[in-house]
């Protein structure tokens, strides 16, 4: 649930585009979801599926030491908004100090990972998932939403005898392969939809 206020879709256009520019330096791959995909007037906050880069940073916090470190390269962008007073991390799991990049999606991770930083201007809830190129169907099909749209994706998928589970599409032990979206549509037997176009 955003923790944040809705803004109209206008005012939000240039955040989302500063959001993309700032990341995409750091990412092997990145697109905006939710709301904001779906071209809905009103949103309330801003979805973004990524899968980071692992890059060369230095802490900003003040150090005796001035020494680069090889990070998550979306938590180290983050985390330098966090330092310039643009962003506050909100949750569990969120961007703190180097919050134990090491460990990140470049490194092995298995799963879609979610952290949520709250905007100070405009004050708007950002909520970034982090996954990886096989995953990447499945986390931006469910991610684009609606709740509805995708709970009755869910339904439907264990109807043909599939399910979702670890960012994957399965049917029975096997893994279905489902690097874009359309793969996802394709293995459900359901016709594209456009993103604005789901409920």
């Amino acid at each position: 649930m955003s923790t944040s206020p809705p803004i109209a879709r206008a005012r939000a256009t240039p955040v989302v585009s500063g959001l993309l520019e700032l990341l995409a330096p750091n990412c092997h791959r990145i697109q905006v979801a939710g709301s904001y995909r779906r071209q809905t007037p009103v949103i309330h906050d801003i979805e973004l599926v990524c899968i980071p880069r692992t890059v060369e940073w230095f802490n900003p916090e003040p150090s005796l030491f001035d020494v680069a470190e090889n990070v998550n390269g979306v938590w180290a962008a983050f985390n330098t908004l966090k330092y310039q007073g643009r962003a506050v991390p909100i949750g569990r799991g969120t961007p703190d100090l180097l919050w134990h990049t090491k460990g990140g999606m470049d490194l092995g991770e298995p799963t879609s990972r979610m952290f949520k930083v709250l905007l100070v201007v405009p004050s708007i809830t950002v909520d970034v998932f982090m996954t990886t190129p096989e995953r990447w169907g499945c986390i931006m099909t469910i991610r684009t939403g609606p709740a509805d749209f995708s709970r009755n994706l869910v339904t439907a998928a264990k109807k043909l005898g599939m399910r979702f589970s670890d960012g994957r599409l399965w049917r029975g032990d096997e893994i279905l392969e489902t690097p874009e979206e359309r793969n996802v549509f394709t293995e459900m037997r359901t016709p594209w939809i456009e993103p604005q176009e789901r409920k």
